[in-house]
């Protein structure tokens, strides 16, 4: 028996003029849940994905689920219906990230018919695409056994710009700041909003999380080893167990997040809010919270040896550490 992959939402950002509609600002929140998408045999009456819409997939597989056998869709892999509104020469991309854990990406149309394969050998390609409805069949790499995200854009080339990203400056992408109409499947979602969704264990390593909102989110047992977090958004989810070894999470939103057994070791959460964040258990072990704020945060057999607590403001709300506080606050 199959067990079915966890789609979440579709994640795109074309102009409406770049499709033959207005001149709107595309939405960067819009969330399509997996039972909203559409399916020709268990979802006739689903959502097709259009140009400007989004949506997040968790991929997980094991070797003996590749191949699939022939279009039978198994676990491990995803049928994502999308549809080409005006006739185009429209590419397709893969970046290195994310062929960490696709196999490959089969481009079918409506009739099944094979367009094209993107994989390690060739991760990119054009095809010039009539009107209609086609499938993008992402199959999971088997080295995949937890869910791995892969954030599938369907519009306008992503913004390249890390350092604007990296410094907080990241702004939503109009119709002059890209062109390129394609199908985008890379390791970042910068502004994404995720909020209230579970991504229970899934695997989030070195993922670029710019200012992503995960407020409400149940990320229990998540991975997020070397993700780049600055600016997200996780007030009140829940994150007990999630790692977040050498994850970066400047001006990061913890307050009201359930982080108990949470292991952030060298982490760096500076100036990040933990106000009333239950960190029970929570291991702070070499992390930076300089300039952290932990007013009302329950640190009952928290463990912060090591951690640089220079000019954090204590749970008591009343005191800030001392510059050059380490695994105390003094």
């Amino acid at each position: 028996m199959t067990r079915p992959i966890h789609w979440l939402a579709l994640w795109g950002c074309i102009a409406l003029s770049a499709c033959g509609g207005g001149s709107d600002t595309p939405s960067y929140t819009q969330v399509l849940e997996e039972g909203a998408l559409y399916n020709p045999t268990t979802r006739p009456g689903g959502v097709v994905e259009q140009p400007g819409q989004t949506a997040v997939l968790g991929l997980e597989a094991d070797a003996s689920d590749l191949p699939p056998a022939s279009g039978t869709p198994a676990k491990g892999v995803e049928d994502l219906w999308f549809e080409v509104q005006d006739g185009q020469n429209m590419p397709f991309a893969l970046d290195a990230q994310t062929l960490a854990g696709i196999d490959r990406v089969e481009v079918r149309d409506a009739a099944n018919t094979l367009l094209a394969t993107l994989s390690a050998a060739a991760p990119s390609t054009a095809l010039n695409l009539t009107p209609g409805r086609y499938q993008a069949l992402v199959v999971a790499s088997a080295v995949a056994t937890a869910p791995v995200p892969v954030f599938a854009r369907y519009g306008q080339e992503p913004d390249g710009n890390a350092q604007a990203q990296e410094q907080g400056m990241v702004r939503r992408m109009d119709s002059t700041a890209r062109t390129n109409r394609g199908m985008w499947l890379d390791g970042s979602c910068v502004q994404c909003d995720l909020a209230g969704h579970s991504y229970v264990g899934w695997n989030f390593s070195a993922k670029s999380l710019y200012s992503t909102n995960f407020s409400r989110a149940d990320l229990s047992g998540a991975d997020f080893f070397a993700a780049r977090l600055n600016f997200a958004d996780f007030s009140a989810a829940n994150l007990s167990k999630a790692r977040f070894f050498g994850a970066s999470m400047f001006a990061v939103n913890l307050s009201g997040a359930t982080l108990v057994g949470a292991n952030f070791f060298h982490a760096d959460l500076s100036r990040a809010n933990l106000s009333g964040a239950n960190l029970s258990g929570a291991s702070f072990a070499g992390a930076n919270l300089s300039d952290a704020n932990l007013t009302g945060a329950d640190l009952a057999k928290a463990v912060l040896f090591g951690a640089d607590l220079s000019n954090a403001r204590w749970v008591d709300g009343l005191r800030r550490c001392a510059p050059g506080s380490i695994g105390v606050c003094n």
